[in-house]
Order: structure tokens, then sequence, then C-alpha cells
């Protein structure tokens, strides 16, 4: 299987995989099915490795999916994503996985797998729980 993904739970990690040829339509699926799954776990950072994908789309149909990253699938994932590439690959494919990556918020490219693996695990949740309440004096309050 070309798209595949593990759930690390001694660094709390998630990483999907993506080998050999793929369609993005097979992306925007896998990415989808992602959003469905009970168990995967949405707080953690996410390690996107795509070492070794050949897409075999046109970069026309890209749109849809972009949309459907930035609009349903990074909303959903409450920490940082890193996304590793071959630095070798098609330039077209690399410059097109870089503009999407610049339009999901806290995500980087990496073109090295233990770099983006120690970046991710530096960032901070995005969504950090509220902070405790503030208490006031009965004095302090009643200066109101």
């Amino acid at each position: 299987m070309p798209i595949q993904y593990a759930i690390n739970t001694a660094d709390e990690l998630s990483a999907v995989q993506v080998r050999d040829d793929v369609e993005l339509i097979d992306l925007f699926q896998q990415a989808k099915n992602l959003l469905n799954e009970q168990d995967f776990p949405w707080e953690w950072p996410q390690l996107i490795d795509l070492r070794g994908m050949r897409l075999k789309s046109n970069f026309e149909a890209t749109e849809p999916f972009v949309r459907f990253l930035v609009d349903q699938y990074r909303p959903r994932i409450q920490h940082a994503i890193a996304v590793v590439v071959d630095g070798h690959a098609d330039a077209t494919v690399l410059a097109e996985i870089y503009r999407v990556a610049c339009n999901l918020p806290a995500t980087e490219l990496f073109d090295d797998y233990g770099m983006a693996v120690k970046w991710l695990l530096q960032q901070t949740p995005l969504c950090a729980p509220p902070p405790a309440p503030l208490s006031y004096s009965a004095e302090a309050r009643r200066s109101w």
C-alpha cells in the first residue's frame, strides 16, 4: 500500500507515509479517511513522510485538495505538522508540496527526516489548555 499511517505512542507522534506511485485522489481519500478515524491522535504532532512518493496527477486537480487540507484537515490537528520530501524529487511536485505547506499553519517542509522529527518534538500544541482562572481577594473585588 503506497499510503500508510502509524501511531507512535512512546513519542506521542503520528506519522503518515506515502511511497511509490500515487494518484492525488488516493491522497485525498486517505486524508478523508483519517478524519473519520476514531483512534487517530489529533492532539499529537504529525509527520508526513513523502520521500519516495511519485505523484501521478495533473496539478489542475490540486485546488480542491488544498481547500480540503486548509478548511477541514488542518483544523483538526492540534499540533505542528512536519512534511518530509526527497530533495531530488521532481521540481514541479516539490513546488506544489511547498505551496500546500505554506497554506497550512504550523507546518514546515524538510528534506531531512531526523531534522523534521527533532523540530516536531520541540513544538508545543496549537490549542493549549486554557489558563487557570485568576483568583482575586475579596478586597480586590470590592475595589472594582
